[in-house]
């Protein structure tokens, strides 16, 4: 009996502990009990990005080598939020490598093509349109019908511009 009382005690001063701090910081979860990815997305909202990576991989790596992991988890599905999280650092680069290192081991299709549009849109956010439509014609055999639309939307778009500056 004073042994389940010591136990409910501690779990009492732990979870008070627990209070407190959430009380004082207005978080009431400890950063040691989030799994890698949470940490990862917090650092991310605070756009420490560098440090997010590095949670994501860690993320990764324990799904992947995690032996009860149910057979239809894709640990790789975690490489398009770095890949996002590239993209955040400006490195466009590192981004289209992460995508592809998605697609190569089948995360699910649309959500690659979402990613590829989204590495397409920067470069038309920097006004780099060649690089822009060079992309979507890479992965154009994934789905025509979506790289094709996309295709000449950034076309127009370029040639809007063209035309601005002409004016």
């Amino acid at each position: 009996m004073r042994k389940k009382l010591e136990i409910v005690l501690l779990l009492i001063a732990l979870s008070g502990c627990q209070i407190y701090y959430g009380i004082r910081t207005g978080d009431f979860t400890v950063d040691n009990q989030l799994s890698h990815a949470e940490k990862a997305e917090k650092l991310r909202k605070a756009q420490k990005f560098e440090a997010a990576l590095a949670e994501y991989r860690l993320h990764f790596e324990n799904r992947l080598g995690d032996k009860k992991r149910p057979t239809e988890e894709n640990p790789y599905f975690y490489y398009l939020l770095m890949g996002d999280t590239y993209l955040d650092l400006q490195k466009p680069k590192e981004a289209r490598e992460a995508y592809v290192t998605a697609k190569e081991h089948e995360v699910d299709i649309a959500l690659v093509i979402d990613r590829i549009r989204r590495l397409s849109d920067y470069f038309v956010d920097k006004g780099e349109f060649d690089t822009a439509m060079q992309t979507l014609k890479e992965f154009r055999d994934i789905d025509p019908d979506i790289f094709d639309a996309d295709i000449d939307a950034v076309h127009k778009q370029m040639i809007a511009t063209e035309d601005h500056y002409v004016r």
